[in-house]
């Protein structure tokens, strides 16, 4: 799943089904945010083939290139030999991104993103993405 501005996009796969979309869909509803289902069929889950950045722009690779859910964003595209490092996080601060990927790197930095890497070598070897590993929280 992944929040843009209150809306939330639920990848559809093996993992999450219609049942539990619509579920999900309900819930979110009842605090007037919007859920989109967005089919996932070539990657793990939807947020290995695309993460917001904010400001507008999504990392996007495979079959989320020009995917009619996204026409709204500006899509920064991966190439297929990088599409690992979709799968990164923007602190506010900037972009965590698996080391390694020096397209992507370029990529988050041609568009104003501070990049930060991190040695994920061993979790990709199980498919194991940054937004997959992290807690992450505000301080109020």
């Amino acid at each position: 799943m992944m929040e843009v501005d209150g809306t939330y996009y639920v990848g559809l796969s093996a993992r999450t089904n219609r049942e539990g979309f619509e579920q999900f869909k309900a819930i979110a509803a009842q605090f007037n945010h919007p859920a989109l289902a967005v089919p996932v069929h070539d990657f793990l889950h939807l947020k290995t083939g695309t993460t917001y950045l904010g400001d507008g722009k999504l990392l996007v690779t495979g079959e989320f290139v020009n995917h009619p859910a996204f026409a709204n964003f500006t899509q920064l595209v991966v190439p297929a030999e990088e599409a690992y490092a979709v799968n990164c996080i923007n602190t506010g601060n900037g972009v965590i991104m698996p080391t390694g990927f020096p397209v992507v790197k370029q990529l988050l930095e041609d568009h104003g993103f501070p990049v930060f890497e991190a040695a994920m070598s061993e979790f990709e070897k199980i498919d194991g993405g940054l937004t997959c590993l992290s807690l992450r929280f505000t301080a109020h």
